[in-house]
């Protein structure tokens, strides 16, 4: 006791070293998409930093754990809000194979333009409009940070059907509505894309 007071140690439960690390870990949580590993060797750097008396290994675990699982279902929460009680219904039908199909609308939806052709530019300006008639409500998107919305955009762009079936239900439906934000921006620039590749072969010959 008398080298902490010395040495200006404080404890791990101190509130005000507490409300300072939660407050700092948040902020990395919220921002970024760092593995667990990563956040406890960052939190512990910064407790040695700070002059805190480091915790046991788990103790400070399911706090970092805690305060991530926290912070993921914040922006569930705002992902979920974006879509009303119709979209929602629609968004969970991008996981359904239609009859006599062999794959889900979700599958077909994140295949782009592959051919150099007029029906291609048709078939990808259909897509867009496809996915605009999901009815995502972008509004609130801005008070989300970029990197969390395109990491659950890329595992829905990667994940099987299946896989999204099984996520937790506030998981599935945040992970369909940042799916949709970033699809319609991409299949726009597909369909862009195509469209200036063939004005430019139509003048070329």
């Amino acid at each position: 006791a008398e080298i902490r007071h010395h040495c200006g140690f404080r404890e791990f439960a101190d509130p005000v070293m507490q409300f300072r690390m939660n407050r700092w870990l948040f902020a990395l949580c919220w921002t970024g998409t760092d593995r667990p590993g990563v956040l406890f060797d960052r939190a512990t750097t910064w407790l040695i930093t700070q002059k805190v008396l480091l915790p046991a290994v788990t103790t400070l675990e399911r706090h970092v754990a805690k305060l991530r699982s926290r912070v993921e279902e914040r922006i569930c929460t705002v992902l979920g809000r974006m879509a009303n009680p119709a979209t929602q219904a629609r968004l969970e039908a991008l996981l359904t194979v239609p009859e006599g199909g062999h794959l889900s609308v979700l599958d077909r939806l994140r295949k782009g333009p592959f051919r150099r052709s007029a029906p291609e530019l048709v078939r990808a300006l259909q897509r867009v409009e496809e996915v605009r008639r999901l009815g995502i409500d972008v509004t609130g998107s801005h008070r989300l940070p970029p990197g969390r919305v395109q990491a659950m955009a890329r595992f829905a762009c990667t994940a099987r059907a299946a896989v999204m079936q099984r996520l937790p239900d506030s998981r599935r439906l945040a992970t369909l509505v940042a799916f949709v934000m970033n699809l319609e921006a991409s299949a726009l620039d597909d369909a862009l894309d195509l469209l200036d590749i063939l004005i430019t072969e139509i003048f070329a010959e």
